[in-house]
């Protein structure tokens, strides 16, 4: 603690091994400047922060908490922040952070699926963003009040969900019977971690399939053009094309087989 500007009275840890906030829960309920700094709150007398009527357990805790600031003081000098999820910049390493959070062992069914594919970053994000139905379709900026009505701007038939993008459009239906596959069998998105992530190209083309039904939608969206199925295809054929060399070589001859499931 330096000279408190820049530490939260209640909601940091500075004193003690929890915030003060946790530690007298009652008499934080009773405090009219729960924001205030450190240094804020200990210019004046610290009854001032409250209500005049206080409950018995938030008097109790204010006699605690007298006790623990009593020997307080406060220099000239900055507020030293420390972290154990930080780096030597004080940066902020999600990394760590995620190491943490699945100490328990449980791991997100769609991880393998997702972040063990061969497919770009910014496609993996977007397959992580579809298992947890946070991609930006109809339905969902419905919900934001973005737009004022989500039907689906391809087929004109139903609610624009991320499911009905992906396998229950009537485009896209015909679309995966064209390249051999049925719509039925396409697994809703919020169970793509349990589809066939053991294999590693089928998983791979699955996603990059999806990949181009968005960016097909997108195309008709935001520049008026028609839906075609033909154009579809060919978009997904040239994606395995350039996605190819990305297999290991353990699955390379797996690269025709992707082509084989694209006929034009």
């Amino acid at each position: 603690m330096g000279d408190g500007r820049n530490t939260a009275f209640w909601d940091d840890v500075w004193i003690g091994d929890c915030t003060l906030a946790e530690r007298f829960p009652a008499l934080h309920s009773h405090c009219t400047t729960q924001g205030a700094s450190v240094r804020e709150t200990l210019s004046v007398p610290i009854h001032s922060h409250f209500q005049r009527r206080l409950s018995r357990q938030a008097t109790e805790e204010l006699q605690q908490l007298e006790t623990v600031i009593r020997d307080i003081s406060l220099s000239d000098t900055s507020d030293q922040r420390s972290c154990f999820f930080a780096g030597d910049n004080h940066r902020l390493l999600s990394g760590m952070i995620y190491k943490a959070s699945m100490r328990s062992g449980s791991t997100c069914p769609a991880y393998q699926f997702i972040w063990k594919n061969i497919a770009t970053p910014r496609v993996k994000f977007f397959g992580w963003l579809l298992t947890k139905n946070r991609i930006n379709c109809k339905s969902n900026l419905l919900n934001k009040r973005v737009l004022e009505e989500d039907i689906c701007a391809i087929c004109g038939q139903g609610s624009e969900t991320a499911d009905h993008l992906i396998s229950g459009c009537s485009f896209a239906q015909v679309f995966w019977r064209q390249i051999g596959w049925q719509a039925e069998n396409i697994a809703e998105v919020r169970c793509y971690g349990n589809q066939l992530h053991q294999w590693l190209a089928l998983s791979s083309l699955l996603l990059l399939l999806r990949w181009e039904l968005w960016k097909h939608r997108h195309d008709v969206v935001f520049r008026d053009m028609p839906p075609s199925h033909s154009r579809l295809i060919a978009a997904c054929r040239e994606s395995t094309r350039q996605w190819r060399c990305r297999l290991p070589k353990t699955d390379a001859r797996l690269s025709s087989f992707w082509c084989n499931h694209l006929p034009i």
